[in-house]
């Protein structure tokens, strides 16, 4: 899989330490996007779902897949979520994606604890999180 990198010790907008795992490619074409370096499919390096596994810190609470879009390299996002759960059963485990809920592939809802869904639309920014209130935060035991 292609990824921009792996991030430990995050805490921007998580209930806990955060470890992001950066997908790289995006084609949905954001108006200001968030990580314009992360659109190009081509960029970033290849990675081994080993490889991720081991770099995710061991104080983080959460792992988020985010990017890009993970979904847009949805095989491996798949099984990389996978290994992910069956490795850090006790971690959640989060999904920002630019897609609606209505066409998520259902593995996604028993894979994932928290799913961001939806683009980004610029003239809909909040200036927080979400970044657009088009933006769904869709949570495990609540929406789904």
């Amino acid at each position: 899989m292609r990824l921009a990198g792996v991030v430990p010790e995050v805490v921007t907008c998580y209930p806990a330490m955060a470890t992001e795992v950066f997908f790289q490619g995006c084609d949905r074409g954001c108006k200001d996007c968030h990580n314009p370096s992360l659109l190009p499919f081509d960029g970033g390096e290849e990675w081994g779902i080993e490889q991720v596994v081991n770099a995710i810190d061991d104080w983080s609470g959460v792992i988020s897949l985010t990017g890009g879009d993970p979904l847009r390299q949805g095989a491996d996002c798949k099984a990389l979520a996978l290994r992910l759960r069956e490795c850090y059963p006790g971690k959640q485990l989060w999904l920002f994606t630019g897609e609606v809920p209505e066409r998520l592939p259902l593995w996604v809802y028993r894979v994932f604890d928290v799913i961001k869904t939806g683009p980004y639309i610029y003239y809909l920014a909040t200036g927080g999180f979400p970044a657009s209130s088009n933006q769904q935060l869709l949570q495990r035991g609540v929406h789904y």
